[in-house]
C-alpha cells in the first residue's frame, strides 16, 4: 500500500467527517425550529415514559429528542415501535425536507466514515510500521 493511496483515503475520510460535523450543527439550530405543536402532542406518555420526557428536556440530551423526531417526521415508518408513525402530519412540509435532508445525509456520511477507521488505522501500521 503506497502512501499516497493512504492519504487520498484520509482525505476522503476527513471530508466525511467534516459533512457530519455540519449535521451535527444543523441539529442545533434546528432545535429552536422543531414545531412546539408537535412537542406537546407526543412528546409525552403513552408514547414516551416520563423518565425519558425528563431525560430528554435536559442539555445535552434535547438534542437528541431533535434528531428523534427529525427521524420520526423525515421517515415516518421508524416511528412504528412507539405509535408515532402519523407524527409527521403536525410538521410543516419544509421541516419534513429539512429532517429528510440532515438525517439522510447524516447516515450516508457516518456509515462509509466509520467504515473507513479500520482500513486508515491498520494501512497507517503498514506503512510507518508495528503500531
Amino acid at each position: 500500500m503506497s502512501l499516497e493511496i493512504l492519504l487520498k483515503v484520509f482525505y476522503g475520510w476527513a471530508i466525511l467527517l467534516t459533512i457530519c460535523m455540519v449535521c451535527v450543527a444543523a441539529t442545533f439550530f434546528i432545535h429552536i425550529l422543531v414545531p412546539k405543536s408537535l412537542l406537546k402532542t407526543y412528546f409525552k406518555p403513552p408514547h414516551f415514559s416520563a423518565g425519558e420526557v425528563a431525560i430528554f428536556s435536559a442539555f445535552p440530551f434535547m438534542f437528541m429528542r431533535t434528531v428523534m423526531f427529525m427521524r420520526i417526521v423525515g421517515f415516518p415508518n421508524s416511528g412504528k415501535k412507539r405509535g408515532l408513525t402519523q407524527a409527521y402530519q403536525l410538521a410543516p412540509s419544509w421541516f419534513r425536507l429539512v429532517s429528510k435532508v440532515v438525517v439522510g445525509v447524516f447516515i450516508l456520511a457516518s456509515a462509509p466514515m466509520f467504515a473507513l477507521i479500520p482500513y486508515l488505522y491498520f494501512g497507517y501500521c503498514v506503512v510507518h510500521g508495528p503500531c
